[in-house]
């Protein structure tokens, strides 16, 4: 009962995000296969690059540090801007459906 219960609940989360991303995505009608594709491969995938991004800027920490020394310094925050904070946001910050993906938002500089 407890898993049909879940179940059910996370069907209708998937509707709610279905319906919301529909009127809020530039007025563009977004197709069930596009919305399947993205739910069922590109998040998990983007998801499991995030937090495999994070193990290799953590991995590659000291190496990052050593090239931080030379101008301009800034070889952590474009290590982390390329290896985490990108991945993330195409897995949660883009509607659900939509596959296109520029790397020019809010978060790259």
């Amino acid at each position: 009962m407890k898993k049909r219960l879940v179940s059910f609940s996370l069907i209708l989360i998937l509707l709610n995000q279905v319906q919301a991303d529909t009127f809020e995505n530039n007025g563009r009608q977004l197709s069930l296969p596009y919305i399947l594709a993205d739910v069922l491969l590109m998040r998990p995938f983007g998801f499991a690059f995030t937090m495999a991004g994070g193990a290799l800027l953590i991995a590659t920490a000291p190496f990052t540090g050593m090239a931080s020394l030379a101008e301009p310094h800034d070889a952590f925050r474009r290590a982390t801007n390329v290896m985490v904070i990108e991945p993330a946001r195409f897995t949660f910050s883009r509607p659900l459906g939509d596959m296109t993906y520029s790397g020019t938002e809010p978060y790259s500089q």
